[in-house]
């Protein structure tokens, strides 16, 4: 019971990045667990998602990223702080004649300090993508994103109708990575952690070429692999010696 207590109230310690991700993915399971029967279900999700970005954009006089990060945060000072992280990020990487900020799409800014108004104190950019964008130039960016976006679209695009399994596994590793990417918006990982995330991510390219199980096939089919034998082992058969 303690360490269910405890492990509640730590999970109920969380940013709001990471609850929104979770919901992310639990709204996720919903879908596809509800419309399961629907064939096109994921392209609903996409227009229902399109539709009420239109709608915001027309009907408010903020934009609906803006909107999105004033209700997704506990705090509007959080909120108010993040918009600006991405308003300045963005600057130093298009360049703006305003600000004074020229432009670094091609290479990036490497390892310098990002330039920023000076009530912004600290240099912390919690936005991965926003950060290599900033570090590595536009190029460096669409790199990563690319490769990154078309591994997880090619994964989504197989059909494992045949084989429950691997069906679950392509969904979980796939919400996993949707939930992931969200939350890569709000935080920034290097080190070991970055090692991590992209270990995780590769661990699942396998389903790209995966082959669904044929019917009937089971345990008994499975063939034992053949034990190689060397004269050089120790273990090697002895020769036999002929008695006259």
């Amino acid at each position: 019971m303690a360490a269910i207590v405890v492990a509640l109230t730590g999970f109920l310690g969380l940013s709001s990045g990471a609850w929104l991700a979770i919901l992310l993915q639990v709204a996720l399971i919903a879908w596809a667990t509800v419309f399961n029967r629907i064939q096109w279900r994921w392209w609903l999700l996409v227009g229902l998602f399109a539709l009420a970005y239109v709608v915001i954009d027309i009907f408010s006089n903020r934009t609906p990223i803006g909107v999105f990060m004033s209700y997704a945060t506990f705090s509007a000072h959080n909120a108010y702080w993040r918009g600006q992280i991405f308003e300045w990020g963005i600057a130093n990487v298009l360049g703006s004649a305003v600000k004074g900020i020229p432009s670094s799409m091609l290479f990036g800014l490497g390892m310098r300090d990002w330039i920023r108004p000076h009530y912004m104190f600290s240099g912390s950019m919690d936005n991965f993508w926003l950060v290599m964008t900033v570090r590595n130039g536009v190029p460096g960016f669409l790199m990563v994103a690319i490769g990154y976006a078309y591994v997880i679209a090619r994964v989504m695009r197989r059909d494992f109708t045949g084989d429950p399994v691997l069906a679950q596994i392509r969904r979980a590793w796939v919400f996993t990575f949707l939930g992931l990417t969200f939350t890569l918006c709000t935080v920034h990982v290097w080190g070991s952690v970055y090692s991590f995330v992209f270990f995780m991510f590769g661990a699942g390219v396998w389903l790209i070429a995966a082959e669904q199980a044929q019917e009937g096939s089971g345990a008994s089919d499975t063939v034992e692999p053949r034990m190689r034998q060397t004269t050089f082992s120790r273990f090697a058969h002895r020769p036999r010696i002929s008695r006259t």
